[in-house]
């Protein structure tokens, strides 16, 4: 998912009010998260492949403290 896409799905989730939004089928590759605007991405995907990725879009209004700490472990399937 490049960087329009997502601005496209983020404004999609304001528009029709969803807070969390699961993602499958990503190209991203490793694993991660960041801040964008008023959400944040969680996202893991294949190292070598650029397929079967994951991500996970959070509304900052829902965060959830154990979502964002330095000690989430969040396990991808290689």
């Amino acid at each position: 998912m490049n960087q329009s896409k997502l601005e496209v799905v983020k404004q999609e989730m304001v528009r029709l009010n969803v807070n969390i939004l699961g993602i499958s089928k990503l190209k991203w590759t490793r694993m991660g998260d960041f801040n964008s605007d008023e959400h944040y991405i969680y996202y893991c995907g294949q190292e070598s492949l650029r397929r079967n990725g994951i991500a996970i879009i959070v509304n900052k209004r829902l965060q959830n403290p154990y979502l964002h700490s330095q000690n989430k472990e969040m396990h991808c399937q290689k």
